[in-house]
Order: structure tokens, then sequence, then C-alpha cells
């Protein structure tokens, strides 16, 4: 999650410093998370009601998986800004595997209010093929890469969903050219992992996973995508 799409737009009280969350930021971008909490603590008793401090906790605590602590500041920064896609957005994530219809939902109406947010649209693509609406997702995907077709995440999890739809082989065609890129990551790779193991490509799916997670969770890994792809279940394919 993009640190700087959750707290745009932040007012910060003059109280203190602009140099503390400059600090945060830093911190909460290179993953030293945890020191970026004490300091956050500190200035969230301090300054009650400030959204800036309230969002930044907000995604700390996403971060840690801590997503009670993350709803409820979400929803506080919401009852001082109602209209903040940022917070709506944080709770849309955390809610994609919890609660995937209620992500939807929350999805839907800002996908609404903001239909060229193309990271907007990805997310609600995943909700709808969290909830087993395929073709809806992937109308959407299509959507947000006519808008950008910069962005690799709405073309990946495109052929993700038509594999779970049905179409493991035309999901592996759009997939295969990112993961033969030269500046190709791991995420991509366990995507075409993924999809091999969809079109049955076992062995393939295997040596690529051998590079890229640790060799003594690969069988354990190709036997829940064997899983998935046998019981389309898509939580296990669209990793956050």
């Amino acid at each position: 999650m993009a640190i700087s799409l959750l707290i745009s737009g932040c007012s910060v009280q003059q109280s203190f410093s602009e140099k503390d969350l400059d600090v945060i930021d830093a911190q909460l971008a290179s993953g030293a998370t945890e020191n970026a909490m004490y300091e956050l603590n500190d200035l969230y008793h301090r300054y009650p009601g400030n959204y800036g401090i309230i969002m930044r906790e907000a995604a700390a605590n996403s971060i840690l998986q801590r997503q009670d602590a993350a709803i409820s500041l979400y929803k506080e920064a919401l009852s001082i800004h109602p209209e903040s896609k940022e917070a709506w957005v944080g709770l849309a994530r955390i809610y994609i595997n919890k609660n995937p219809y209620k992500s939807q939902k929350i999805l839907e109406k800002i996908t609404a209010l903001y239909p060229n947010d193309v990271h907007v649209m990805n997310d609600y693509g995943i909700s709808l093929d969290l909830n087993g609406k395929y073709s809806e997702a992937q109308d959407v995907y299509r959507k947000a890469i006519s808008l950008d077709p910069t962005q690799i995440s709405p073309e990946i999890n495109l052929g993700l969903s038509l594999a779970l739809s049905g179409d493991a082989k035309t999901g592996l065609s759009i997939i295969k050219p990112y993961a033969m890129a030269q500046d190709t990551t791991s995420k991509v790779q366990e995507d075409y992992a993924a999809v091999l193991v969809a079109n049955g490509r076992f062995s393939e799916a295997e040596a690529i996973l051998y590079k890229y997670i640790p060799n003594n969770k690969v069988s354990d890994h190709m036997k829940k995508l064997k899983e998935i792809w046998g019981y389309k279940n898509a939580k296990g394919v669209f990793l956050q």
C-alpha cells in the first residue's frame, strides 16, 4: 500500500513540526514500521483528532497486520473527513480478505466517485473476483488498462481472473511477457507460477517457485496452488 496515497491531502496541525511526519513517512516507506509506530503512538495521544496522524497510524497498523486497530483508525479518520478517498480505500483493502462483499460495496462507491483512478479500479476488480464476479472484474481491469496502459497490476490481475473463470490459456499468455521481462518482480513470478499450475504445467511452476520462495515452502505452496485451481478460490491467488 503506497504511503503517499494514504496521506495525501492531510492537514497537519501547527503544534508539531512537519519534520516529525516526514521522519515517520520515511520509516514507513523503508519498512521500519515498529519505529514509526512508537513515534505515532506518542503523536496520536498528544494531538487527538489530527487526520494526518490518524491516517499514518492506520497505515502502520495495517502493515503490521493489526487489522482491527487499522479499521478503527480509518473509521476515526472518516469521522473527521467523511469523503476521504484514502480512508475508504484503506478500509476496503483490509476488508478485501476479511469481508470481500463489504470491500466490493465500498469500492463500488469509490470507483463511481473517482472513475479515472486506476488504483481504485484495480482494487475494485480484485473485490469482484473475490466475490466470484469474474466477467465484471475483467471489464473493470480492461477499463483500468485503457486508462493507463503503463500500469502492470490490472493486466496481471486480468490474466489471473481469466484463469479463474476457466480460460487459463489466455491468462497465461497475458502474464507470461511480464514474467519474462528483465525487471520482473517476485510477485509477478509467483503469479506466473500460479497460472502455469492452472494450465497443468506443474514442473515449470515448481522451478520458478524455487527461485523466489524458500525451498522448504515450495511443496506446500504448490499444494495450495493446486487446491486453488481445483476449487476456484481466488483468495489464494490475489495476494496483496
